[in-house]
């Protein structure tokens, strides 16, 4: 007997055995009213987060057709694929490997059997859902044009500065770094933090945005240029990126194929970690990391001219580009780093440094603080 089938006869007895006990009217209006009515229409979180919530839960629980229900439910309130992915992650670091792999499975077959189920129509939805996604930072460069400098006086370093003012004066946007590659100096290097993709993909129907562009196209080379997002952990990622935290930062990239599954991200996230824990923390010069998975899964891969796929990054902090060259010579380097080297599908490993110099969104500390303070209430602390 399937997994389904078992499911099926214990929920039609379940059904009998509740019905004969309270009454099918009782029943069905009490679980209505105080699971649907009165804790999904709370207002201290919303769907999409009961949803997140949901799934943990269900995971923990081994509770795999419900499950597979509540996976299709909260990609009708508004989860993403990402999110769905991210939550199975989470769960699996306090749940173990078993849990979360058998968790990645049917969450996995819900998820296809959902857009299968929709069609062209619930893709396109699907795709509009993405946009909702929280905290990204941006991840871009531009070739800056031969004798370019834009951190200096010069009239090129004042459009920059009145690129990057307008960007940060944008809805959701938080924080820009933005240095040169050490190794190549002519690579200008921008990372910005968003509240949610929407934000960033919302400021080039703006009015600011065509002025700004073409302002910049005496300055730089499009042609030689990328503009992708990264989730990181921790976020926002400003110890490791902000020179007066970290004075360089080593950017290292892993790529792998476009459709690298939830599992082998798994797989790869984990070595990452590995490598941190018995690796870069046993050294003193070590400013911490931030690490996380491109939205896209069409990043050019670094090197390999035309070819695209997902993108695992880490921004790690270091005192000077020195400081990092003698860790490489440490056994502690030398024994692990095949941790990376070996993950498996990777297609290349790719590593530069920057030192980037930051700036806030004018008033985000009291936006922030408004933000805390209104979730505070709607959690019944509130304070006035």
């Amino acid at each position: 007997m399937s997994q389904n089938q078992e499911f099926s006869e214990g929920f039609k007895k379940g059904l009998k055995v509740r019905g004969e006990v309270l009454g099918e009217e009782y029943v069905s209006k009490a679980v209505a009213k105080y699971a649907w009515g009165n804790v999904w229409t709370r207002p201290g979180l919303d769907r999409k987060q009961r949803s997140l919530l949901t799934l943990a839960f269900l995971t923990a629980q081994k509770a795999w057709p419900e499950l597979t229900l509540h996976t299709k439910g909260a990609m009708r309130n508004g989860l993403t694929e990402i999110e769905i992915r991210e939550a199975v992650l989470q769960s699996m670091i306090y749940l173990g490997a078993p849990v979360g792999l058998e968790a990645m499975r049917v969450t996995e077959k819900a998820i296809n059997e959902f857009k299968a189920q929709g069609g062209a129509f619930l893709l396109k939805t699907l795709l509009k859902m993405a946009s909702k996604i929280h905290n990204v930072t941006e991840f871009s460069y531009v070739t800056l044009n031969e004798g370019v400098n834009v951190f200096d006086e010069s009239a090129a370093a004042k459009t920059y500065q009145n690129v990057l003012e307008t960007a940060l004066k944008q809805p959701g946007a938080r924080r820009v770094y933005t240095g040169v590659e050490v190794e190549n100096p002519s690579t200008l290097w921008l990372f910005l933090d968003w509240e949610t993709l929407e934000d960033h993909e919302n400021y080039p129907k703006t009015a600011d945005h065509g002025p700004i562009f073409e302002s910049l196209k005496p300055i730089v080379d499009f042609s030689k240029s990328i503009n992708k997002h990264v989730t990181l952990t921790p976020f926002p990622p400003e110890d490791v990126l902000n020179k007066d935290c970290s004075p360089v930062t080593e950017v290292l990239l892993a790529f792998f194929p476009s459709d690298y599954d939830v599992a082998a991200r798994a797989t790869a996230t984990r070595r990452l970690e590995e490598f941190t824990g018995v690796a870069l923390k046993t050294s003193r010069d070590w400013r911490g990391i931030s690490y996380g998975w491109s939205v896209e899964n069409d990043v050019p891969i670094r090197g390999e001219e035309g070819k695209t796929g997902s993108m695992m990054a880490a921004f790690i902090g270091w005192p000077s580009v020195e400081a990092h060259q003698k860790f490489r010579e440490t056994d502690d380097f030398k024994e692990n780093i095949g941790l990376l080297r070996g993950i498996p599908g990777l297609v290349k490993l790719a590593a530069f440094h920057v030192s980037c110099v930051s700036k806030e969104a004018e008033g985000l500390s009291e936006r922030d603080a408004e933000k805390a303070h209104e979730h505070s209430h709607d959690h019944g602390s509130g304070c006035c």
